[in-house]
């Protein structure tokens, strides 16, 4: 188990996205965020990432008071207002790569790319379709999914560690336990392998399971009968737990890998490129309050410059 410090403090039990929120020093004032989703966080930084592009989700209609708490609490501390509105901000554009110590605890020689797992776990294909929060999940791991998740979204590492502790700002710790615990998860490990899982269906739940778990779906059920749910829960347990499988969890190396599903394809950006593109965007509403917004955070730069100025000359003297 890994040396969790002060990481294993935690605020709140609950998992999620709000849990890394309600560490931050305004997490006592605000209203609460919990079940909070991606789209939600997109909202209130008023940036239509592409998967909104599309068409908003009627959820969205009753997270107005949310929205109200994310905003808040973004605006709440200064660092954080400027990785999220600042005019070099990257929030809402998935990493590029993953920092050493996360990509070698995959285990994989083609481990999923930043991108791909935001597009997998930022929104999941259906409600708890991993099972990645089980009853007797440990505070400390909540705590570093939470991380993990605002890291895909494009909050700055150094952010993301001062928030949580305040020794060591450094977080890429919890992504390696985020990570670690991914690959623990049977069903998310199998997605992260990247392996194709038809030669390994020997009948027709086998196949029905893996057509589903492509997909995205849940497994099906007729009403009134529970055995042909656990027939296809079996047939699915059978198939994510393959020798081949286990063998290419070990190994770390697929022969002939197929593409990963992208379960919430555009839930966030791919390239700054493409987010500066939509900003540029003159037409667009939301473009214009984002502009707004940097602004905003210019003008509060240049006063907190000016404050830490004056205390170094005061500490002078």
């Amino acid at each position: 188990m890994p040396n969790i410090s002060e990481f294993d403090i935690c605020c709140t039990n609950s998992g999620g996205l709000g849990h890394w929120l309600l560490h931050t020093k305004a997490n006592r004032t605000t209203a609460r965020v919990f079940g909070i989703k991606a789209v939600d966080v997109a909202v209130a930084v008023n940036v239509e990432v592409p998967i909104l592009q599309g068409g908003y989700p009627a959820s969205l209609a009753h997270a107005a008071k949310k929205i109200l708490a994310i905003r808040k609490l973004l605006w709440s501390d200064h660092d954080i207002a400027e990785a999220v509105f600042g005019e070099n901000s990257e929030f809402l554009v998935a990493p590029e790569d993953w920092p050493p110590k996360a990509k070698a605890a995959w285990g994989l020689d083609n481990p999923p790319t930043p991108y791909e797992l935001a597009c997998a776990i930022l929104q999941q294909p259906t409600r708890n379709f991993w099972g990645l929060f089980p009853q007797d999940m440990p505070m400390y791991k909540k705590c570093a999914l939470s991380t993990l998740r605002w890291w895909l979204m494009g909050m700055p590492i150094d952010i993301l560690g001062s928030v949580l502790c305040k020794k060591d700002p450094n977080a890429e710790q919890q992504l390696v336990i985020a990570i670690n615990h991914i690959m623990d998860t049977p069903k998310l490990a199998f997605w992260a392998l990247g392996i194709d899982p038809m030669p390994m269906v020997t009948n027709r739940d086998m196949a029905t399971a893996a057509l589903y778990l492509l997909e995205g779906m849940t497994l099906p059920r007729k009403p009134g009968l529970r055995i042909a749910k656990r027939r296809y829960t079996d047939a699915q347990d059978k198939l994510i737990r393959h020798p081949a499988v286990k063998a290419a969890l070990q190994s770390g190396y697929v022969a002939h890998p197929m593409d990963r599903p992208l379960y919430a394809d555009g839930i966030v950006f791919q390239s700054k490129h493409a987010k500066m593109e939509w900003i540029a965007n003159p037409d667009h509403p939301w473009a214009k309050y984002a502009r707004r917004a940097q602004e905003t955070v210019s003008k509060r730069k240049r006063r907190y410059g000016k404050r830490i100025r004056r205390r170094e000359r005061e500490s002078r003297r």
